[in-house]
Protein backbone atom coordinates (compact mmCIF):
# COMPACT_ATOMS: atom_id res chain seq x y z
CA UNK A 1 0.00 0.00 0.00
CA UNK A 2 2.98 2.09 1.39
CA UNK A 3 4.91 1.90 -2.41
CA UNK A 4 1.31 2.29 -4.13
CA UNK A 5 0.82 5.78 -2.60
CA UNK A 6 4.21 7.23 -2.92
CA UNK A 7 3.82 6.00 -6.64
CA UNK A 8 0.60 7.86 -6.92
CA UNK A 9 2.61 11.06 -5.18
CA UNK A 10 5.22 10.58 -7.63
CA UNK A 11 3.12 10.32 -10.54
CA UNK A 12 1.10 13.31 -9.76
CA UNK A 13 4.58 15.53 -8.74
CA UNK A 14 5.43 14.44 -12.58
CA UNK A 15 2.44 15.48 -14.21
CA UNK A 16 1.65 18.67 -12.52
CA UNK A 17 5.11 19.96 -12.08
CA UNK A 18 7.04 20.52 -15.30
CA UNK A 19 9.62 21.98 -14.32
CA UNK A 20 11.18 23.10 -10.88
CA UNK A 21 13.24 25.18 -9.23
CA UNK A 22 14.18 25.57 -5.27
CA UNK A 23 13.83 29.37 -4.23
CA UNK A 24 15.58 31.22 -1.39
CA UNK A 25 13.42 33.82 0.48
CA UNK A 26 15.86 36.54 -1.00
CA UNK A 27 15.18 35.27 -4.54
CA UNK A 28 11.07 34.20 -3.79
CA UNK A 29 10.98 38.66 -3.10
CA UNK A 30 13.27 40.02 -5.81
CA UNK A 31 10.72 37.78 -7.91
CA UNK A 32 7.26 38.43 -6.52
CA UNK A 33 7.90 41.91 -6.05
CA UNK A 34 8.68 42.28 -10.03
CA UNK A 35 6.20 40.56 -10.97
CA UNK A 36 3.60 41.75 -8.68
CA UNK A 37 0.07 42.99 -10.38
CA UNK A 38 -0.69 45.01 -6.96
CA UNK A 39 2.41 46.92 -7.68
CA UNK A 40 1.65 47.75 -10.84
CA UNK A 41 -1.33 49.04 -9.76
CA UNK A 42 0.32 51.69 -7.36
CA UNK A 43 2.36 52.74 -10.10
CA UNK A 44 -0.31 53.64 -12.10
CA UNK A 45 -1.33 55.91 -9.56
CA UNK A 46 2.03 57.49 -9.24
CA UNK A 47 1.94 58.27 -13.07
CA UNK A 48 -1.54 59.88 -12.70
CA UNK A 49 -0.73 62.10 -9.68
CA UNK A 50 2.48 63.02 -11.54
CA UNK A 51 0.32 64.26 -14.50
CA UNK A 52 -1.93 66.06 -12.27
CA UNK A 53 1.13 68.42 -11.14
CA UNK A 54 1.67 68.50 -15.23
CA UNK A 55 -2.13 69.73 -15.70
CA UNK A 56 -1.90 72.34 -13.07
CA UNK A 57 1.57 73.39 -13.95
CA UNK A 58 -0.19 74.11 -17.38
CA UNK A 59 -2.64 76.37 -15.98
CA UNK A 60 0.00 78.80 -14.54
CA UNK A 61 1.66 79.00 -18.28
CA UNK A 62 0.77 81.46 -21.38
CA UNK A 63 -2.25 80.09 -23.03
CA UNK A 64 -1.95 79.97 -27.11
CA UNK A 65 -5.55 79.50 -29.15
CA UNK A 66 -6.19 79.77 -32.09
CA UNK A 67 -9.08 80.14 -33.91
CA UNK A 68 -10.33 80.74 -37.37
CA UNK A 69 -14.07 80.82 -39.13
CA UNK A 70 -16.05 81.91 -42.29
CA UNK A 71 -19.26 83.79 -42.06
CA UNK A 72 -21.74 83.81 -44.62
CA UNK A 73 -24.25 86.89 -44.42
CA UNK A 74 -27.34 86.91 -45.56
CA UNK A 75 -27.82 89.78 -48.84
CA UNK A 76 -29.10 93.21 -47.59
CA UNK A 77 -28.87 96.76 -49.42
CA UNK A 78 -25.71 98.63 -49.25
CA UNK A 79 -25.25 101.57 -47.02
CA UNK A 80 -26.31 104.91 -48.69
CA UNK A 81 -27.92 108.27 -48.06
CA UNK A 82 -29.58 110.97 -50.05
CA UNK A 83 -28.24 114.61 -50.66
CA UNK A 84 -30.22 117.14 -52.10
CA UNK A 85 -27.68 118.31 -53.90
CA UNK A 86 -27.52 114.89 -55.72
CA UNK A 87 -29.93 113.44 -57.62
CA UNK A 88 -28.92 110.12 -56.67
CA UNK A 89 -27.84 108.49 -52.83
CA UNK A 90 -24.23 108.40 -52.26
CA UNK A 91 -23.33 104.71 -51.30
CA UNK A 92 -21.19 105.00 -48.60
CA UNK A 93 -20.17 101.27 -47.62
CA UNK A 94 -20.99 97.82 -50.01
CA UNK A 95 -22.22 94.87 -48.56
CA UNK A 96 -19.75 92.73 -47.89
CA UNK A 97 -21.24 89.42 -47.09
CA UNK A 98 -18.12 87.06 -47.02
CA UNK A 99 -16.68 87.24 -43.36
CA UNK A 100 -13.27 85.34 -42.92
CA UNK A 101 -11.48 85.49 -39.50
CA UNK A 102 -8.38 84.37 -38.14
CA UNK A 103 -7.54 85.13 -34.45
CA UNK A 104 -4.29 84.32 -32.57
CA UNK A 105 -4.40 84.78 -28.65
CA UNK A 106 -2.32 84.64 -25.54
CA UNK A 107 -3.42 84.77 -22.26
CA UNK A 108 -1.13 84.62 -18.70
CA UNK A 109 -2.35 84.94 -15.59
CA UNK A 110 -0.18 86.87 -12.63
CA UNK A 111 -2.82 86.39 -9.97
CA UNK A 112 -5.34 84.13 -8.97
CA UNK A 113 -5.80 84.75 -5.29
CA UNK A 114 -3.49 81.73 -4.42
CA UNK A 115 -5.48 79.08 -6.79
CA UNK A 116 -3.11 77.20 -9.05
CA UNK A 117 -0.13 78.07 -6.56
CA UNK A 118 -2.13 76.15 -4.07
CA UNK A 119 -3.49 73.61 -6.05
CA UNK A 120 -0.32 72.73 -7.18
CA UNK A 121 1.18 72.69 -4.18
CA UNK A 122 -1.71 70.10 -2.74
CA UNK A 123 -1.26 68.13 -6.30
CA UNK A 124 2.75 67.30 -5.04
CA UNK A 125 2.26 66.84 -1.68
CA UNK A 126 -0.93 63.45 -2.87
CA UNK A 127 2.48 62.93 -5.22
CA UNK A 128 4.44 62.53 -1.99
CA UNK A 129 1.38 60.89 -0.45
CA UNK A 130 1.66 58.65 -3.46
CA UNK A 131 5.44 57.49 -3.35
CA UNK A 132 4.99 56.82 0.31
CA UNK A 133 1.95 54.48 -0.15
CA UNK A 134 3.84 52.71 -2.64
CA UNK A 135 6.64 52.04 -0.59
CA UNK A 136 3.90 50.86 2.07
CA UNK A 137 2.47 48.46 -0.57
CA UNK A 138 6.04 47.31 -1.29
CA UNK A 139 6.14 46.20 1.69
CA UNK A 140 2.74 44.62 2.45
CA UNK A 141 3.37 42.76 -0.62
CA UNK A 142 6.88 41.70 0.55
CA UNK A 143 5.08 40.19 3.48
CA UNK A 144 2.35 38.21 1.76
CA UNK A 145 5.32 36.71 -0.44
CA UNK A 146 7.44 35.63 2.80
CA UNK A 147 4.20 34.10 4.38
CA UNK A 148 3.30 32.14 0.78
CA UNK A 149 7.76 31.32 1.26
CA UNK A 150 7.10 29.95 5.03
CA UNK A 151 3.66 28.18 4.25
CA UNK A 152 5.22 26.37 1.42
CA UNK A 153 8.27 25.50 3.27
CA UNK A 154 5.86 24.28 6.09
CA UNK A 155 4.19 21.99 3.62
CA UNK A 156 7.43 20.85 1.86
CA UNK A 157 8.83 19.97 5.86
CA UNK A 158 5.91 18.67 6.55
CA UNK A 159 5.50 16.24 3.96
CA UNK A 160 9.18 14.93 4.50
CA UNK A 161 8.51 14.10 8.26
CA UNK A 162 5.28 12.00 7.50
CA UNK A 163 6.94 10.25 5.02
CA UNK A 164 9.95 9.05 7.09
CA UNK A 165 7.71 8.52 10.06
CA UNK A 166 5.28 6.63 7.45
CA UNK A 167 8.85 4.59 6.19
CA UNK A 168 9.62 3.97 9.98
CA UNK A 169 6.08 2.58 10.97
CA UNK A 170 6.23 0.12 7.49
CA UNK A 171 9.07 -1.71 9.21
CA UNK A 172 7.26 -2.11 12.23
CA UNK A 173 4.72 -3.43 11.02
CA UNK A 174 6.63 -5.99 9.18
CA UNK A 175 8.06 -7.13 11.88
CA UNK A 176 4.76 -7.01 14.23
CA UNK A 177 3.54 -9.78 11.07
CA UNK A 178 6.27 -11.63 11.78
CA UNK A 179 5.82 -11.87 15.57
CA UNK A 180 2.02 -12.70 14.75
CA UNK A 181 3.27 -15.28 12.59
CA UNK A 182 5.14 -16.79 15.30
CA UNK A 183 2.12 -16.33 17.88
CA UNK A 184 3.86 -14.25 19.94
CA UNK A 185 1.78 -11.18 19.35
CA UNK A 186 -2.14 -11.10 19.21
CA UNK A 187 -4.25 -10.16 16.32
CA UNK A 188 -5.84 -7.23 18.19
CA UNK A 189 -2.56 -5.79 18.54
CA UNK A 190 -1.24 -6.13 15.02
CA UNK A 191 -4.50 -4.35 14.13
CA UNK A 192 -3.71 -1.55 16.08
CA UNK A 193 -0.27 -0.80 14.27
CA UNK A 194 -2.00 -1.34 11.15
CA UNK A 195 -4.42 1.45 11.92
CA UNK A 196 -1.70 3.87 12.73
CA UNK A 197 -0.04 3.36 9.47
CA UNK A 198 -3.71 3.79 7.33
CA UNK A 199 -3.82 7.27 9.53
CA UNK A 200 -0.20 8.04 8.95
CA UNK A 201 -1.08 7.21 5.10
CA UNK A 202 -4.33 9.65 5.10
CA UNK A 203 -2.16 12.14 6.70
CA UNK A 204 0.32 12.20 3.92
CA UNK A 205 -2.45 12.23 1.47
CA UNK A 206 -3.12 15.32 3.29
CA UNK A 207 -0.34 16.81 3.40
CA UNK A 208 0.90 16.22 -0.24
CA UNK A 209 -2.74 18.15 -1.24
CA UNK A 210 -1.91 21.22 0.83
CA UNK A 211 1.58 21.27 -0.22
CA UNK A 212 0.28 21.56 -3.80
CA UNK A 213 -2.10 24.60 -2.81
CA UNK A 214 0.39 25.88 -1.22
CA UNK A 215 3.02 25.64 -4.18
CA UNK A 216 0.17 27.05 -6.12
CA UNK A 217 -0.39 30.43 -3.91
CA UNK A 218 2.99 30.82 -3.71
CA UNK A 219 3.48 30.85 -8.17
CA UNK A 220 0.94 32.62 -8.36
CA UNK A 221 2.63 35.69 -6.11
CA UNK A 222 5.95 34.94 -7.74
CA UNK A 223 3.55 35.14 -11.56
CA UNK A 224 4.73 31.70 -12.04
CA UNK A 225 2.44 29.06 -14.03
CA UNK A 226 0.64 27.36 -11.10
CA UNK A 227 1.41 24.31 -11.40
CA UNK A 228 5.76 25.42 -11.80
CA UNK A 229 7.79 23.02 -9.30
CA UNK A 230 8.73 25.31 -6.74
CA UNK A 231 10.21 24.33 -3.50
CA UNK A 232 11.35 26.53 -0.79
CA UNK A 233 14.95 25.99 0.91
CA UNK A 234 14.52 22.88 4.06
CA UNK A 235 13.61 24.49 7.45
CA UNK A 236 15.98 25.37 9.73
CA UNK A 237 15.46 24.82 13.75
CA UNK A 238 18.12 26.33 14.79
CA UNK A 239 17.15 30.54 15.12
CA UNK A 240 17.73 32.80 17.28
CA UNK A 241 16.12 35.28 19.57
CA UNK A 242 16.71 39.38 18.45
CA UNK A 243 17.21 41.24 21.40
CA UNK A 244 14.49 43.69 19.73
CA UNK A 245 14.03 47.18 22.21
CA UNK A 246 9.95 47.51 22.45
CA UNK A 247 9.67 51.40 23.10
CA UNK A 248 12.55 52.28 20.11
CA UNK A 249 10.36 49.76 17.17
CA UNK A 250 7.03 51.91 18.42
CA UNK A 251 9.03 55.35 18.18
CA UNK A 252 10.60 53.79 15.35
CA UNK A 253 7.12 52.86 13.67
CA UNK A 254 5.76 56.21 14.46
CA UNK A 255 8.25 58.26 13.06
CA UNK A 256 9.17 55.57 9.35
CA UNK A 257 5.86 54.19 9.23
CA UNK A 258 5.13 54.84 5.41
CA UNK A 259 1.64 54.82 5.66
CA UNK A 260 1.78 57.44 8.63
CA UNK A 261 4.32 59.21 6.01
CA UNK A 262 1.34 59.41 3.43
CA UNK A 263 -1.20 60.70 5.92
CA UNK A 264 0.78 63.40 6.61
CA UNK A 265 1.13 64.40 3.01
CA UNK A 266 -2.39 64.09 3.02
CA UNK A 267 -3.69 65.93 5.16
CA UNK A 268 -0.48 68.76 4.45
CA UNK A 269 -2.79 68.41 0.59
CA UNK A 270 -5.83 69.34 2.44
CA UNK A 271 -4.30 72.28 3.99
CA UNK A 272 -2.87 73.58 0.74
CA UNK A 273 -6.64 73.37 -0.88
CA UNK A 274 -7.93 75.10 1.63
CA UNK A 275 -6.23 77.99 0.27
CA UNK A 276 -6.87 76.90 -3.04
CA UNK A 277 -10.60 76.96 -2.28
CA UNK A 278 -10.48 80.54 -0.42
CA UNK A 279 -9.22 81.86 -3.77
CA UNK A 280 -12.89 83.02 -4.86
CA UNK A 281 -12.80 85.62 -2.43
CA UNK A 282 -9.89 87.62 -4.08
CA UNK A 283 -9.98 88.64 -7.58
CA UNK A 284 -8.10 87.48 -10.56
CA UNK A 285 -5.62 89.42 -13.14
CA UNK A 286 -4.54 88.23 -16.36
CA UNK A 287 -2.04 89.87 -19.55
CA UNK A 288 -3.98 89.28 -22.72
CA UNK A 289 -2.81 89.86 -26.32
CA UNK A 290 -4.54 88.94 -29.66
CA UNK A 291 -3.41 89.10 -33.45
CA UNK A 292 -6.45 89.42 -35.70
CA UNK A 293 -6.08 88.61 -39.88
CA UNK A 294 -9.79 89.49 -40.78
CA UNK A 295 -11.29 89.65 -44.35
CA UNK A 296 -13.14 92.57 -43.89
CA UNK A 297 -11.46 93.79 -40.79
CA UNK A 298 -13.46 96.03 -38.98
CA UNK A 299 -11.03 98.44 -37.66
CA UNK A 300 -9.98 99.71 -41.08
CA UNK A 301 -12.51 102.32 -42.22
CA UNK A 302 -14.30 102.24 -44.63
CA UNK A 303 -14.64 98.27 -44.60
CA UNK A 304 -12.75 96.84 -47.84
CA UNK A 305 -13.64 93.46 -48.89
CA UNK A 306 -9.32 92.27 -48.23
CA UNK A 307 -7.49 90.92 -45.64
CA UNK A 308 -5.80 93.16 -43.06
CA UNK A 309 -3.93 92.94 -39.43
CA UNK A 310 -5.06 94.05 -36.62
CA UNK A 311 -3.78 93.22 -32.80
CA UNK A 312 -4.55 94.47 -29.31
CA UNK A 313 -2.58 93.79 -25.37
CA UNK A 314 -4.01 94.64 -22.10
CA UNK A 315 -4.13 93.51 -18.35
CA UNK A 316 -8.19 92.18 -17.26
CA UNK A 317 -8.97 91.55 -13.87
CA UNK A 318 -11.90 89.74 -12.44
CA UNK A 319 -13.75 89.23 -9.58
CA UNK A 320 -16.20 88.10 -8.35
CA UNK A 321 -18.30 90.38 -5.72
CA UNK A 322 -20.74 87.65 -4.92
CA UNK A 323 -21.30 84.06 -5.53
CA UNK A 324 -24.54 82.96 -3.31
CA UNK A 325 -21.81 81.26 -0.59
CA UNK A 326 -20.26 78.91 -2.92
CA UNK A 327 -16.78 79.88 -1.83
CA UNK A 328 -17.56 79.55 1.80
CA UNK A 329 -19.28 76.56 1.17
CA UNK A 330 -16.37 75.22 -0.17
CA UNK A 331 -13.20 76.46 1.74
CA UNK A 332 -15.33 74.88 4.74
CA UNK A 333 -15.44 71.69 3.03
CA UNK A 334 -11.75 71.79 2.84
CA UNK A 335 -11.36 72.31 6.57
CA UNK A 336 -13.57 70.06 7.54
CA UNK A 337 -11.26 67.53 5.32
CA UNK A 338 -8.66 68.65 6.98
CA UNK A 339 -9.96 68.03 9.99
CA UNK A 340 -10.89 64.67 9.39
CA UNK A 341 -7.37 63.50 8.44
CA UNK A 342 -5.55 64.68 11.49
CA UNK A 343 -8.16 62.89 13.44
CA UNK A 344 -7.42 59.88 11.16
CA UNK A 345 -3.82 60.33 11.57
CA UNK A 346 -4.60 59.80 15.36
CA UNK A 347 -6.45 56.66 14.86
CA UNK A 348 -3.70 55.25 12.87
CA UNK A 349 -0.98 56.44 15.27
CA UNK A 350 -3.33 54.20 17.97
CA UNK A 351 -2.99 51.34 15.46
CA UNK A 352 0.45 50.91 14.67
CA UNK A 353 1.42 51.27 18.36
CA UNK A 354 -1.08 48.30 18.93
CA UNK A 355 -0.01 46.81 16.08
CA UNK A 356 3.97 46.80 17.10
CA UNK A 357 2.65 45.72 20.83
CA UNK A 358 0.57 42.68 19.48
CA UNK A 359 3.37 41.58 17.47
CA UNK A 360 6.49 42.00 19.74
CA UNK A 361 4.13 39.74 21.98
CA UNK A 362 3.52 37.15 19.56
CA UNK A 363 6.90 37.28 18.74
CA UNK A 364 8.32 36.46 22.31
CA UNK A 365 5.38 33.90 22.82
CA UNK A 366 6.88 31.86 19.27
CA UNK A 367 10.15 31.70 20.94
CA UNK A 368 9.10 30.13 24.20
CA UNK A 369 7.08 27.82 21.95
CA UNK A 370 9.90 26.85 20.38
CA UNK A 371 11.77 25.69 23.28
CA UNK A 372 8.45 24.41 24.94
CA UNK A 373 8.56 22.07 21.74
CA UNK A 374 12.55 21.21 21.73
CA UNK A 375 11.70 19.72 25.27
CA UNK A 376 8.78 17.57 24.43
CA UNK A 377 10.23 16.26 21.42
CA UNK A 378 13.28 15.36 23.16
CA UNK A 379 11.11 13.44 26.05
CA UNK A 380 8.37 11.88 23.55
CA UNK A 381 11.58 10.62 21.42
CA UNK A 382 13.10 9.17 24.70
CA UNK A 383 10.32 7.93 25.57
CA UNK A 384 9.66 5.78 22.14
CA UNK A 385 12.88 4.32 22.67
CA UNK A 386 11.83 2.92 26.01
CA UNK A 387 8.38 1.96 24.90
CA UNK A 388 10.07 0.04 21.96
CA UNK A 389 12.23 -1.48 24.13
CA UNK A 390 9.67 -2.45 26.70
CA UNK A 391 7.82 -3.84 23.69
CA UNK A 392 10.75 -6.07 22.30
CA UNK A 393 11.13 -7.29 26.09
CA UNK A 394 6.99 -7.99 26.07
CA UNK A 395 6.31 -5.68 28.82
CA UNK A 396 4.71 -3.05 26.98
CA UNK A 397 1.36 -3.51 24.37
CA UNK A 398 1.29 -2.58 20.67
CA UNK A 399 -1.12 0.30 21.96
CA UNK A 400 1.38 1.50 24.35
CA UNK A 401 3.81 1.47 20.97
CA UNK A 402 1.33 3.61 18.81
CA UNK A 403 0.68 6.07 21.31
CA UNK A 404 4.19 6.66 21.81
CA UNK A 405 5.18 6.75 18.05
CA UNK A 406 2.01 8.89 18.00
CA UNK A 407 3.48 11.18 20.16
CA UNK A 408 6.67 12.15 18.62
CA UNK A 409 5.35 12.45 15.71
CA UNK A 410 2.30 15.11 16.86
CA UNK A 411 5.64 16.90 18.90
CA UNK A 412 7.97 16.68 15.93
CA UNK A 413 4.81 18.51 13.57
CA UNK A 414 4.65 21.11 16.33
CA UNK A 415 8.48 22.11 16.83
CA UNK A 416 8.00 22.77 12.90
CA UNK A 417 4.83 25.27 13.05
CA UNK A 418 6.82 26.45 16.05
CA UNK A 419 9.78 27.34 13.87
CA UNK A 420 8.07 29.06 10.73
CA UNK A 421 5.77 30.80 13.17
CA UNK A 422 8.61 32.20 14.48
CA UNK A 423 10.46 33.24 11.33
CA UNK A 424 6.69 34.78 10.43
CA UNK A 425 6.34 36.54 13.66
CA UNK A 426 10.17 38.18 13.38
CA UNK A 427 8.81 39.50 9.88
CA UNK A 428 5.48 40.66 11.24
CA UNK A 429 7.25 42.54 14.08
CA UNK A 430 9.44 44.13 11.55
CA UNK A 431 7.04 45.75 9.35
CA UNK A 432 4.83 46.36 11.84
CA UNK A 433 7.88 48.87 13.00
CA UNK A 434 8.28 50.23 9.54
CA UNK A 435 11.71 48.25 8.60
CA UNK A 436 11.79 47.22 4.89
CA UNK A 437 11.14 43.74 4.39
CA UNK A 438 13.18 43.86 1.62
CA UNK A 439 16.61 44.71 3.02
CA UNK A 440 15.91 41.72 5.81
Amino acid sequence: MMKKLITIILFTATVLLPQSKVFTLEEAVQTGVAASKMLSISKSKIKSSEERVSEINAGRLPQLKLSAGYTRLSEVDPFEIKLPIFANPVRIQDVILDNWSVKVGITQPLFTGNRLSGMKAAAEKNLEAEVSEFESEINEETFRIITAYFNLQRSENLTEIISKNLAVIARRLDDAKNLFSNGMLTKNDLLKIEVQKKNIELKLLEANDNLLQARASFNLLLGLDINYGSSAVKADADVKLSDYDFKKLTEKALSQRNDLLAAGKRLAAGEEMVSANSSGWYPEVYLFGNFYYSRPNQRYQPVKDEFKETWDAGVALSWSLWDGGATSSKTSQAEQEVSKAKENISLLKDRIALEVYQSYLQYKTAWEKIQLGKIALEQSMEQEKIVESSFANSTATSSDVVDASNSRITNEIDLLNSVISFRLSEFRLLKAAGSSLREK
